[in-house]
């Protein structure tokens, strides 16, 4: 599907009541809540499809979403993230409810199911760790914890900065107390079972950082939401955007692709536009950057004057978040044929102490803690309307930019033989890891093709080739300027670094940053219709 015009062949006007950076599903979101509420809006993208990490690409007769595996919190009409959905597309993106068994953890070779439903999730618990009941119920109290106090502690980050810093310490205050400890910290305190605390956070890979570094509440986000269940999007991720993309226009705006911003206009401290890379000029009344903290403050704000000294100390810390390793294969028939389901798959480095496992892990440089498996074409119900008798796999596993770091100054897809070959040999090792999971797999494999960092920082501008912006840590959460406003007047940040990672994280940054450009009276029709 075709989503946004080309800028070369795209009537950009010169004036906006916003500009939009990035198109990403917080700047998507962003731009979409603005339009509602009655704004013109431009969304700039380098990329030459919209969508960040919700958009898909394809090869020959295959198409693969690239960030987008499964979303929590869509079942429910009710539910905050169904809302802003419903919201920014009108109603007009609909929804596949996965299997009820959305994840699998392998951990010391034994498969554990992570199941829809709290109490269902419990009683599976239970099943798996009959000793472990306490342990269980409390890190399911701690869960329900975390996702009442973010509550107020988002809500903060969207009240004016005044107000913002004058009941920071009320609102924030006990959603701090459970994202200050670490994930690993957290669990210890409730059990010794070192296989269960191997289960309750094998999803890790969601947001990036293994327990012993990531924040208790970044985990207990990700994992409360999936306890609903996990959904996809019918049409595949590229639905997404095209079903925000109308809404955009329905006040004149536009989605404009290839159109990278090389510098964000100031003057006397004021946001006046943005500078194009081919040399146009745009103004708007607000700017609104969804492409990244570090992007935005070390490459696109020229006076370094404008960059408040906490805000430079933490990012020329290492804080950026995991890279990645993508294998995405074609097969050559209908996976439901091969009797597959839907469910992901997470292997553990301890579940799969294989020749392959060991020989990734000496390819790039450091040891592979997990695999992740996903089957997209499963998730669509109208995969097999569109593309019969084919199907999709995708494995993502961690990876560093460091292993990468010959062959950073080289183009995509002009990197060397040298490159190639490196792809090629953890490709086979990729496969093989799939057929031993999956050995029905191995006679339908037609295609495949890896992507790494290089690829991330290629498409997505991130210098480290990472997926979930900064780094979800225990002290992430307590940088309060971290949020919708900067120093700079007219200009707004969006998207997960304001919020948390994920597609639900950067819906909810959209949602806070078009109420803070909107002023109260709207801002607050916003925020009935999509949280409260």
């Amino acid at each position: 599907m075709s989503i946004g015009n080309h800028l070369g062949r795209a009537a950009v006007e010169y004036n906006y009541d916003t500009v939009v950076i990035g198109s990403g599903i917080g700047g998507l979101t962003t731009a979409a809540c603005l339009a509602k509420g009655g704004q013109k809006v431009l969304v700039l993208e380098r990329h030459y499809t919209p969508g960040g990490f919700t958009h898909t690409f394809e090869r020959k007769k295959y198409i693969w979403d690239v960030g987008v595996h499964y979303i929590g919190e869509v079942r429910r009409p009710d539910a905050s993230v169904r809302r802003i959905f419903d919201y920014i597309t009108d109603g007009k993106l609909l929804w596949n409810s996965m299997d009820d068994v959305y994840d699998v953890i392998e951990v010391d070779g034994k498969s554990y199911e992570l199941v829809a439903g709290r109490e269902r999730f419990r009683a599976r618990m239970y099943d798996y760790f009959p000793n472990e009941a306490s342990a269980i119920d409390r890190y399911l109290d701690l869960i329900g914890e975390v996702g009442r106090s973010a509550q107020s502690f988002f809500v903060q980050r969207a009240l004016p900065a005044w107000m913002g810093r004058l009941l920071y310490d009320k609102l924030s205050r006990p959603f701090l107390t459970l994202s200050n400890a670490t994930t690993e910290a957290v669990l210890a305190d409730l059990t010794r079972d070192q296989t269960l605390i191997k289960v309750l956070t094998g999803q890790w890979g969601d947001y990036g950082l293994p327990p012993g570094s990531s924040s208790f509440a970044m985990h207990a986000m990700v994992a409360g939401h999936y306890l609903g269940g996990a959904s996809y999007p019918v049409g595949g991720a590229g639905a997404i955007a095209a079903h925000i993309e109308p809404v955009i226009k329905s006040r004149g705006g536009q989605i404009v692709t290839s159109a990278e911003v090389s510098q964000i206009h100031t003057s006397q401290g004021v946001a006046t536009g943005v500078r194009l890379s081919d040399g146009r000029e745009v103004k708007a009344n607000n700017i609104i950057s969804s492409v990244g903290v570090k992007n935005t403050y070390e490459r696109l704000i020229q006076d370094p004057a404008l960059i408040p000294d906490q805000v430079r100390r933490y990012l020329s810390r290492d804080q950026q978040s995991m890279a990645h390793v993508c294998l995405y294969i074609g097969i050559n028939c209908d996976l439901r044929t091969l009797g597959l389901s839907d469910s992901n798959l997470w292997l553990h480095r301890d579940s799969v102490q294989d020749v392959h496992m060991k020989e990734l892990s000496k390819l790039l440089g450091e040891d592979i803690p997990v695999v992740f498996i996903s089957f997209p074409s499963l998730k669509d119900p109208e995969w097999e309307l569109t593309r019969p008798n084919l199907g999709t796999v995708e494995i993502v596993m961690p990876a560093s930019m460091q292993r990468f770091s010959l062959w950073q100054e080289s183009k995509w897809h002009k990197r060397g033989a040298d490159y190639e070959q490196l792809k090629a040999e953890a490709t086979g090792h990729l496969l093989e890891i799939l057929f031993s999971k999956c050995p029905i797999l191995r006679e339908h494999v037609a295609y495949s093709e890896l992507s790494t960092p290089l690829s991330t920082r290629h498409f997505s501008n991130y210098s480290s080739g990472e997926i979930y912006g900064l780094k979800h840590d225990p002290e992430r959460f307590k940088q309060s300027w971290l949020r919708a406003e900067t120093p700079i007047k007219n200009l707004y940040l969006t998207g997960q670094d304001i919020a948390t990672c994920g597609i639900a994280g950067a819906l909810l940054a959209g949602v806070i940053t078009a109420s803070r450009v909107l002023g109260p009276v709207r801002s607050l029709g916003l925020l009935r219709r999509t949280f409260f």
